[in-house]
């Protein structure tokens, strides 16, 4: 092996134009894979971020509240009894967010957003993920912790005539009992866009959301679980079904709805015929269903680009080598005349087109983390329709996860082997005088 390695080397040195042209097709290929896998990647962790900072955890107990047939409302009202069979029940939580939800409307002097947003009530000290990943556009988002205080986000901002942080904004709802309420608050920070959720999100102290919507001080909409580790979804399946159970022994009513956000498990319940509690299990798949679909969509683009691009580049490298055992003739007739085996022969080939695989892809790998790198530190703007359907925040964010660079490289490497096999199974089958005589 150490021979025939030696031998290869030499060979793709001997025809470095040809070597330097199909290396550098294979590190093209290997770079663009690189870059859309990096926005892919980066994609879909901003947006896995972006979820559990404003919209769901892994698991979610929800409350869903009746005080007629007709009218239902996001409220679990047990919420002590609900926290402490979560704790007992679910292993490795981080934390727990506690959250206020409601459709409200939001005004200033000189405009008003009647359409309905969501209210988004929130405890600013107990939420990490919040704090880490809310940012400030101007003003300052920690005020959150203050009451009667407000984050909006700019496109609202901008919609209520450009206001600004320390304006006073007037919130207005109708409560589960059907009366009309408003509360003045002081608009503190805008925040950078967080995804398709944050243009209908307002951000308040969770007492300041209950005082709209006159739930009592221990009310709450859901409780959003965080977990220490990211946990496979068949675990979080059997984590949510032992916590239905656990939930009903603690005598809870559990619901049975089919999987989608908060406002449409409520517009189906409106449509049943009971009235009191009624409490919901979801995991954050279910929460974020149709976006988590347009992120495997464009995973499958992606790897449908990268299979279209590596056709087209083995062929051409199997070509090329068909071409070179051509013109190497002579050369395979002397090393089979000096007695190398087919074997070695084949052996020498397929070397020869790995070592060319592996060292245009790993070129193309080192060139395309560094743009990746180069890129996210560019900021550069996330186009408006990548983040309505992705989910994606202001900027676009590159991530590179050393496995995937090395699965690129194996698999270009493979492919790159493979394509060497018909001309080396060829060129093993010369017998070293016909070779010598084609020569001439």
């Amino acid at each position: 092996m150490p021979t025939l390695l030696a031998i290869a080397l030499q060979n793709l040195l001997q025809h470095r134009r040809r070597a330097l042209m199909l290396g550098g097709a294979l590190a093209g290929i290997s770079l663009l894979l690189t870059l859309l896998n990096g926005l892919a990647l980066g994609v879909r962790e901003q947006f896995r971020g972006n979820v559990a900072m404003l919209s769901a955890g892994e698991i979610n107990v929800g409350g869903i509240f009746k005080v007629n047939a007709v009218k239902a409302t996001p409220v679990l009202t047990s919420t002590e009894k609900a926290l402490e069979v979560i704790r007992r029940e679910v292993p490795d939580v981080a934390f727990v967010g506690v959250r206020g939800q409601g459709l409200a409307s939001v005004s200033s002097d000189t405009a008003a957003l009647r359409m309905d947003l969501i209210a988004l009530g929130v405890d600013w000290d107990a939420e990490p993920l919040l704090r880490a990943g809310l940012k400030a556009k101007e003003g300052d988002v920690s005020l959150l912790r203050e009451p009667h205080t407000l984050v909006l986000f700019p496109e609202q901002a901008e919609q209520l005539g450009n206001v600004k942080p320390g304006e006073r904004l007037t919130l207005s709802a109708v409560t589960p009992q059907g009366a009309h309420n408003t509360v003045d608050v002081k608009l503190v920070a805008i925040a950078e866009n967080a995804g398709i959720g944050s243009r209908v999100t307002l951000l308040m102290p969770n007492a300041t959301l209950r005082e709209l919507f006159r739930y009592h001080p221990g009310a709450a909409s859901v409780l959003q679980v965080h977990l220490k580790d990211e946990l496979p979804e068949e675990r979080l399946r059997d984590a949510r079904e032992k916590l239905r159970q656990a939930l009903t022994k603690a005598g809870l009513t559990l619901g049975d709805y089919d999987p989608g956000d908060w406002q449409s498990r409520l517009d189906e319940a409106t449509s049943e015929a009971w009235t009191g509690q009624r409490v919901v299990v979801s995991l954050l798949s279910e929460e974020v269903a149709g976006q988590l679909a347009m992120l495997g969509a464009l995973d499958a683009l992606i790897t449908l680009l990268g299979l279209v691009l590596l056709v087209v580049v083995c062929t051409g490298l199997m070509n090329a080598l068909w071409i070179a055992i051509s013109e190497r003739t002579r050369e395979i007739g002397t090393l089979r005349a000096v007695g190398m085996q087919r074997r070695s022969v084949l052996g020498l080939f397929l070397l020869e087109g790995a070592l060319l695989g592996f060292l245009g892809t790993a070129a193309g790998l080192v060139l395309g983390a560094v743009a990746c790198a180069a890129l996210d530190a560019a900021n550069l703007a996330t186009p408006t329709t990548l983040q309505y359907v992705l989910g994606a925040g202001d900027h676009l964010r590159f991530a590179v996860a050393p496995s995937q660079l090395v699965s690129v490289c194996l698999l270009l490497t493979a492919c790159a082997a493979l394509a060497s096999l018909p001309p080396a199974l060829r060129a093993a089958r010369l017998s070293p005088l016909a070779a010598m005589q084609s020569a001439g």
